[in-house]
């Protein structure tokens, strides 16, 4: 009966159970003791959703009026089950809007804290995982990161494994959790950790057969590519352990999301305010450069000093090369100035120290370990002597010549970023504006003081027609001033001797000199070996040198450390000799010196010249004057030749 009312939607009566042919529940008719029956369908919107069933003992048991009776209850059943449904549905519909809502406060949460956490992400992070355990009911949350050479760093962690985690470091993405996520740019669930299809050793080894667990792992990504990534976990231990969801999946995403918007704000955050701490500095050293025309000491101080800060560096340290060496001009570490590194020199050798390889390689040198090479001798002192364990070493290039170079260190081993690199050009760029400013600078005052001492000595030369000693002097002076010398001299030929007609030390006249003449022995003296040979000589360093018998006593007596001997030509021969001597140390004379140097011997031989024109035509004026008298007197006595 129950069947057939359920069947055809609408009351079922059976006067007489045992006369009913299309009955067929007769055993448990005869169990239960019935004899007659009727069905009342519940119906809700048409469909039948339940029967209430009456049985009876007798046949006929039941009236009209309990048939109606009973379609009665079914229609108040039918509402009392709408009723539950509907309160169902409210419960179902509150709960989601409950959890939407509770989603929505933790974005809302998480953003608020990115908007006053612009600088740094850390705090975004932490809130980030305290929403997760509020809103996905996870047991563990991790935020791990990567670095510009794909190294993962642990950013933020929370749950019931810190501490087991807590002394996690960097390592690279192959030995990652979060590998395959990064890999393929999309959500991991894995929902057993230990035994799962799809895991994988690094994250296996997390889990035990007493902690084993289900994760997530969504990955942070921006612009198509992984900065990180965000795991969650749940572990089977826990009490109503349930699966992740898709629910859960696409909320992972969206704090995914969140986290790349502040990371990448802390980024642009820290980019901008690192670029204008950047151009700050470069605006002082830039001032710093235009405040230092003639010296460009301020300049290399300006720059050791910004690099520290700027590159994170631990000292920096800026040398300029002179020949053969290098010599320390700037200095600077956390402490302060370096002041005992800016003595002495440094021999240019590639295989001896780094900053020699990136001045003859003319290119940057970068060790970010020192502990993980071979160090040549002297870079092995270096390192036990500051505690340097990475170094970047930039030249100073000014076209395809090097000036010097400039070494960043940091006393931990840590390489330096492209951003780094691109700074220490920066730097060095305007190390070699400010050399190059100088030497503009000095060459143009050079140019305009040789001029100067050129129009000086033509003077004298116009006003002293008869006599070169002034001219000689004035050349002496001139000469070493712009030579930076401490001594000049001139030797004049006299036949088979020479004798010293002017001299300067120490930027006076020397009014005393030997009046004795020293007879030219090219085996005794350098002099006589120019006014033989008629070839400037050139003593860089007389202790490196076989100095012939008399020039022992002469460079011992006036000090000579290094000397020039310049042959004043006329015609081909040697007439004179002019010296410049430095007494302090002993310094080679440039190219450009010794050019100068001739141009001061080209004025004493016009000196020399015109005062033999002049003494030449003095004497065929005289001579002229003597025949012009004897044929006067001739002609005023034809008589008398007495």
């Amino acid at each position: 009966v129950t069947g057939r009312t359920a069947q055809l939607g609408k009351t079922i009566c059976v006067d007489n159970i045992e006369e009913d042919p299309d009955y067929e529940w007769h055993d448990a008719m005869h169990a239960g003791g019935f004899m007659s029956s009727f069905g009342v369908p519940l119906k809700k919107d048409g469909k039948t959703v339940g029967v209430i069933s009456m049985s009876y003992a007798q046949v006929a048991g039941f009236s009209t009026k309990q048939v109606s009776l009973a379609e009665t209850f079914a229609s108040q059943a039918v509402i009392a089950i709408s009723n539950a449904q509907l309160f169902d549905e409210v419960q179902a519909r509150t709960a989601e809007v409950t959890e939407a809502l509770e989603q929505q406060k933790a974005s809302a949460e998480v953003l608020e804290v990115i908007s006053n956490s612009v600088e740094d992400a850390q705090p975004v992070f932490e809130k980030i995982l305290e929403s997760c355990h509020r809103v996905m009911e996870c047991s563990d949350s991790t935020v791990i990161t990567l670095d510009d050479l794909g190294v993962v760093q642990l950013n933020a962690i929370r749950g019931r494994n810190v501490g087991e985690t807590a002394d996690f470091g960097a390592a690279p993405l192959s030995d990652s959790v979060i590998k395959q996520a990064v890999r393929d740019r999309e959500v991991k669930h894995y929902p057993d950790a230990l035994h799962g299809e799809n895991s994988f050793p690094q994250l296996a080894c997390f889990a035990t057969e007493d902690s084993n667990f289900s994760c997530l792992v969504a990955p942070m990504l921006w612009k198509g590519t992984a900065i990180g990534a965000l795991i969650v976990a749940r572990f089977f231990t826990e009490q109503d352990w349930k699966p992740f969801t898709p629910k859960d999946i696409e909320l992972l995403e969206s704090f995914a999301d969140q986290a790349v918007i502040a990371v990448q704000n802390a980024r642009l955050f820290n980019e901008t305010q690192q670029a204008l701490v950047r151009q700050t500095a470069s605006a002082d050293i830039l001032r710093v450069i235009s405040g230092a025309q003639t010296d460009v000491t301020p300049v290399f101080e300006s720059i050791v000093d910004a690099a520290l800060p700027l590159m994170g560096c631990d000292g920096a340290m800026l040398a300029i090369c002179d020949g053969d060496v290098f010599r320390p001009r700037a200095g600077a570490t956390t402490d302060g100035k370096i002041d005992n590194l800016l003595k002495g020199e440094v021999r240019i050798d590639p295989e001896a120290n780094f900053p020699s390889q990136a001045m003859v390689s003319k290119r940057p040198v970068h060790i970010p370990d020192f502990n993980a090479i071979e160090l040549p001798e002297q870079e092995q002192r270096v390192l036990e002597k500051f505690g340097i364990n990475a170094a970047l070493y930039q030249p100073l290039m000014h076209g395809q010549e090097c000036l010097g170079g400039i070494a960043f260190t940091r006393g931990t081993a840590k390489a330096f970023s492209k951003d780094d690199m691109e700074l220490a050009e920066t730097f060095c760029s305007q190390a070699v504006i400010a050399i190059q400013n100088a030497k503009m600078f000095n060459e143009t005052q050079t140019a305009l003081a040789r001029q100067t001492a050129s129009a000086d000595i033509l003077r004298v030369i116009s006003q002293s027609p008869t006599d070169t000693t002034p001219v000689f002097v004035s050349i002496a002076h001139a000469g070493s001033a712009l030579l930076n010398c401490d001594g000049s001299a001139v030797l004049i030929r006299e036949g088979d001797q020479f004798r010293p007609v002017a001299g300067v030390r120490q930027g006076e006249q020397m009014r005393h000199l030997s009046p004795e003449p020293v007879r030219i022995e090219p085996e005794f003296n350098y002099p006589s070996q120019v006014f033989v040979s008629g070839e400037m000589i050139h003593i860089p360093d007389h202790t490196q040198v076989d100095l012939p018998l008399h020039e022992v006593d002469s460079f011992a007596k006036f000090d000579l450390k290094s000397i020039l001997y310049l042959p004043l030509l006329r015609d081909g021969d040697c007439v004179g000799v002019l010296t410049f001597s430095r007494t302090e140390k002993a310094r080679a004379f440039s190219p450009d010196e010794i050019e100068l140097a001739k141009s001061f011997c080209d004025q004493a031989v016009i000196a020399i010249q015109n005062a033999k024109m002049f003494n030449d035509t003095q004497t065929a004026l005289t001579r002229q004057t003597a025949s012009a008298n004897v044929l006067r007197v001739i002609s005023e006595s034809p008589t008398d030749v007495t």
